[in-house]
């Protein structure tokens, strides 16, 4: 009966080493695409959230009102403050103002009424809205808003950024 040389063991351990290092790679590949994967996703579902709560709460709004700080004509890029007139779905009762911004050093998507401020979506680098008249065309005067373009530029921790974007008309708009 014959064993094994020293020889053989030691290229039998090399090559299970090997083997052992090569699977332990791909395992740590598969596992950082695959966490790559999930973040590009939650932030992609976090933005489409987000955008869709902005876009059915500008659905009810009435009027675009100005904002302190944006210019002559109160109408910023990355905000925009509306009036939701009583009868809406959020508070039946009363009419209220909501402003809706990017705040971009907790690069979030931001909800604001009176007082009280909702994080409507995380890792959102830039918020980018075109105000519309009734017949489509870029507009600067509040008054004139009958529709809005919202995109969000959404950048997970690991990956590459994508935009999210929506257009949304004023129901409830009353003409001056």
């Amino acid at each position: 009966m014959r064993g094994w040389s020293i020889l053989e063991l030691v290229v039998a351990l090399s090559l299970t080493t090997l083997a052992v290092t090569g699977v332990t790679g791909l395992l740590r590949l598969t596992m950082r695409s695959a966490q790559m994967i999930t973040h590009r996703l939650d932030a992609q579902q976090a933005a489409r959230r987000g955008i869709e709560r902005v876009t059915a709460e500008l659905r009810w709004a009435e009027a675009v009102l100005p904002v302190t700080g944006c210019g002559a004509a109160g109408l910023c890029a990355d905000r925009i403050r509306v009036r939701i007139p009583s009868g809406n779905p959020y508070r039946r009762d009363q009419p209220y103002d909501v402003l809706f911004q990017h705040n971009p050093r907790q690069r979030e998507l931001e909800r604001r009424v009176g007082g009280t401020t909702n994080n409507l979506a995380s890792w959102i680098d830039r918020v980018d809205m075109t105000f519309l008249d009734a017949g489509g065309a870029p507009t600067g005067v509040p008054a004139d808003v009958a529709r809005v373009r919202i995109a969000l530029l959404v950048t997970p921790p690991d990956g590459a950024p994508t935009v999210i974007e929506s257009e949304v008309g004023l129901r409830n708009r009353r003409v001056p």
